[in-house]
């Protein structure tokens, strides 16, 4: 080998041997990267599954204080003891009015019927926080959101509303750690009823108040959850002022005014038989000389769609052969391709009435019907419609309908805004409501002439008990 070749050589044994050396450099560093990834994904890890074991602690901790708290809530001067066993967490009690606090207002709005802090007990948890909360434990997320974990002492079945206060008397914070946990001691008042009592009120309640909740908490949002979900009543919610408001009106509701406002059977209780008490129309017309029509519908959505199901309600002036004048009523119920139709004339003389009163509870006014086989009448499982399949209005056997059959007015109007309730309810994402509207031609006096409607809702309070118990409590560390 040559001069030139050796110095070849050794230029190619040079150039591996710095290969090498900087494929192992770029492995070192390979490494150390991914060592250091792992130990940081492994610490994040750990902490995040140290963080969950503490919550989970708490939480178990706070589900076993409820059970004593509860106690002592119904318990008349009892003393009670509910231990947390914590890690580096900090135990709070509040009872600032502006924290958290419920008010019952009556009709008006402003007479309060009862007003006063439930106070909070929590406890911080890396981001998260858990508390005790008017019976109930509530877990607050740092995006504001909160969730149920067990439910408050709050009730309301349709019929009554039973709100059992539980107020939290303290103001003071503690921390727990090392060997050391947060013990609550509680000290309760013998309860005290609110409502009913004599001068405040007395159940049933007085017909057509309204009782008006307004809820104050942190917790707001897993509170209208709840009552949305677990209570007949609905919830609204002031995210603003982190405030939950109910309102339950007494009696059976009623609505009344110009027909051009419609009216709507929202809430309608259809698990009773007969839910409609009332419905009444009263048309003027404008010209004694003229014809006139009004129809109710259910509005769409969309323009371009028509509302399925939908139900008409027509009333209408018209004429026979022999030129006597009639009140034509109809009620045209359709549902995809099927249609059902009721209709009757009763005599009507416009010139010597000027208006017409129109009872839509009438057990005299008979309705004949004209439409196809019927889906909502019968109990024939062939051709029913399960979803609306209900008893007959007069105890009787719950026969279908052909074209001639005959049912009563009162019979019709029950059962056709019952089916209209009954579907909404089954199917409430499809259009709200059942609203229904005056759609149409017509020539009545839209200034004078008016409805009456009611009927038995599923937000119709009877009964209202409140009561109010106080937990005095107090923090202290104890060894473990």
């Amino acid at each position: 080998m040559n001069g030139l070749d050796r110095m070849q050589c050794s230029k190619i044994y040079d150039g591996a041997a710095v290969s090498e050396t900087m494929g192992v450099i770029l492995l070192l560093a390979l490494v150390t990267v991914g060592i250091t990834i792992v130990l940081t994904l492994g610490m994040h890890t750990i902490t995040d599954a140290k963080t969950d074991a503490n919550y989970n602690g708490v939480e178990q901790a706070f589900t076993v204080a409820e059970s004593k708290l509860s106690k002592a809530r119904f318990s008349t001067s009892i003393f009670q003891e509910a231990p947390f066993e914590l890690r580096d967490s900090t135990v709070t009690i509040n009872d600032s009015w502006d924290n958290s606090h419920i008010i019952v207002y009556d009709i008006d709005g402003v007479t309060e019927i009862y007003n006063g802090s439930m106070g909070t007990i929590s406890c911080q948890v890396g981001d998260r926080q858990i508390a005790y909360q008017d019976g109930g434990i509530w877990t607050l997320y740092p995006d504001g959101g909160s969730i149920m974990i067990s439910p408050p002492v709050f009730d309301y079945n349709g019929v009554t509303l039973t709100l059992p206060v539980t107020r939290i008397k303290g103001d003071e914070t503690m921390a727990a750690s090392g060997n050391s946990q947060v013990v609550i001691n509680v000290n309760s008042s013998s309860p005290t009823l609110i409502y009913p009592k004599e001068g405040v009120g007395g159940n049933p309640v007085p017909p057509g108040h309204a009782i008006n909740l307004s809820i104050k908490s942190d917790y707001y949002q897993a509170w209208a959850e709840y009552i949305n979900e677990r209570t007949r009543a609905q919830a609204e919610v002031d995210a603003k002022n982190k405030t939950v408001n109910v309102s339950l009106k007494s009696g059976i509701p009623v609505q009344s005014g110009l027909v051009s406002s419609g009216f709507t059977t929202k809430s309608m209780e259809t698990g009773v038989q007969a839910p409609v008490k009332a419905f009444k129309l009263n048309l003027v017309l404008r010209n004694t000389g003229n014809d006139y029509t009004i129809t109710y519908g259910v509005p769409s959505q969309n323009q371009n769609n028509v509302p399925d199901p939908d139900l008409l309600m027509t009333v209408s002036r018209t004429t026979t052969n022999d030129n006597h004048e009639y009140a034509y009523i109809e009620y045209k119920y359709t549902h995809g391709t099927q249609t059902e139709l009721f209709s009757t004339m009763i005599p009507f003389d416009r010139k010597a009435d000027g208006s017409i009163d129109i009872d839509f509870m009438s057990r005299t006014i008979e309705m004949t019907y004209e439409g196809d086989p019927s889906v909502t009448w019968g109990n024939d499982m062939n051709v029913f419609d399960s979803s609306t399949m209900r008893i007959d209005y007069d105890d009787t056997t719950y026969t279908d309908v052909v074209g001639g059959d005959v049912k009563t007015l009162h019979d019709v109007t029950e059962h056709y805004l019952w089916v209209m309730a009954k579907y909404d309810q089954q199917n409430s994402d499809q259009y709200e409501g059942p609203f229904y509207e005056v759609i149409g031609k017509q020539k009545y006096d839209g200034g004078q002439s008016t409805f009456q409607l009611s009927y038995v809702s599923s937000e119709d309070i009877k009964y209202l008990y409140i009561t109010e118990g106080v937990l005095y409590t107090k923090l202290s560390l104890q060894s473990i």
